[in-house]
């Protein structure tokens, strides 16, 4: 899927293309990388992100979403 492919998934579509790119042998996380590198309304959270990053993190998707 080309980039521009991505750009219109809807947000039910990421979890299936996620997994179909599993299926053809690509790591998870890198294809959400991929995901969020190119959209600004998905954002990526980490369980290794400390509070102050997670809150950070939070704080830049809801202000991303409102321009």
């Amino acid at each position: 899927m080309s980039s521009a492919e991505i750009m219109y998934l809807d947000h039910d579509q990421i979890p299936a293309y996620v997994e179909s790119q599993a299926a053809l042998g690509r790591d998870r996380v890198s294809v959400l990388q991929e995901i969020a590198a190119l959209r600004k309304d998905v954002t990526l959270l980490s369980v290794a992100d400390d509070k102050n990053t997670f809150l950070a993190k939070i704080k830049a998707a809801i202000n991303s979403a409102k321009e």
